[in-house]
């Protein structure tokens, strides 16, 4: 993870990297779900009192977006239950993303 400075020194912006999908046989799901806690614990570390996200590792690195939903939203969920004040949000490349998405959140 790497942070870099804003203009704004109160935010800063981590290039995190998640898993290149190879077809789900090369631990590949542990690997996104390892990549969104590294986030947590960095903003655990700095105080972070919110973090947006894109959806790691499901454009270019094609991890299907159904896959890499719910692993997202369950280590938002456990990070949220060890701070509750954290405001989370995930940012979506498109609709298709948003509504898998919402709809993940509706199950």
């Amino acid at each position: 993870m790497s942070p870099f400075a804003s203009a704004n020194p109160s935010v800063s912006t981590w290039d995190m990297k998640g898993p290149i999908w190879r077809g789900g046989s090369a631990s590949e799901r542990e690997l996104l779900a390892s990549s969104y806690r590294a986030c947590f614990r960095e903003a655990a570390r700095v105080d972070a009192r919110s973090l947006a996200f894109p959806s790691i590792s499901t454009g270019a690195y094609g991890f299907p977006i159904e896959l890499a939903c719910p692993i997202a939203l369950h280590e938002a969920a456990a990070a949220l239950r060890a701070r509750p004040d954290l405001e989370i949000t995930f940012v979506c490349f498109s609709e298709r993303d948003a509504r898998v998405y919402r709809k993940t959140l509706g199950d």
